[in-house]
């Protein structure tokens, strides 16, 4: 795959995982930390904030996960707060939630990007189907073999084709 810049994603995690882990000693977190408004907004926040924030994410990630529609946050973090948990009064919205998943589903990417890249080996598979409205659509598949030597397969992206055969895909 082609190499592509996430922005956002990737600033919210060289933040995080700045403000999460204390002083940094990683350039690249110090560059992220120092320079873009969201790494300076992350950086300036305590570490409650942060974990508080990380929870809060935690819920959205598990929402995805489950396949539970983003309309369900709010509740479940009033559910948490009933329980105990520190969430504070912000980021308890549906759009946050759905904010938090994208940032999420980025960094997972920007992930799977990297392990395909370090990869020696790999295989595309597309699969095609035609939806509802009577659309081909082409669902590609990327097997590699990861850092440990294992085969890993994942969902890569569902493509929209305009001629579903070998030379359209």
């Amino acid at each position: 795959p082609e190499e592509r810049q996430c922005g956002k994603a990737q600033e919210v995690r060289h933040a995080r995982q700045g403000c999460k882990y204390g002083a940094t000693t990683n350039s690249d977190d110090q560059l992220y930390l120092t320079s873009t408004p969201l790494g300076k907004a992350f950086a300036s926040v305590t570490t409650d904030e942060s974990h508080r924030v990380g929870k809060l994410f935690d819920v959205a990630y598990m929402l995805a996960k489950e396949e539970t529609p983003f309309p369900k946050y709010p509740a479940i973090v009033e559910l948490e707060k009933r329980h105990g948990v520190s969430l504070g009064s912000t980021y308890g919205t549906e759009h946050k939630c759905q904010k938090f998943t994208n940032v999420i589903g980025d960094c997972l990417q920007d992930d799977t990007f990297d392990e395909i890249r370090a990869s020696h080996f790999v295989t595309v598979s597309p699969d095609g189907s035609t939806d509802s409205s009577v659309q081909e659509k082409e669902m590609i598949y990327v097997t590699f073999i990861n850092a440990d030597g294992h085969p890993k397969c994942n969902f890569f992206c569902l493509a929209n084709v305009s001629d579903a055969t070998s030379i359209g895909i």
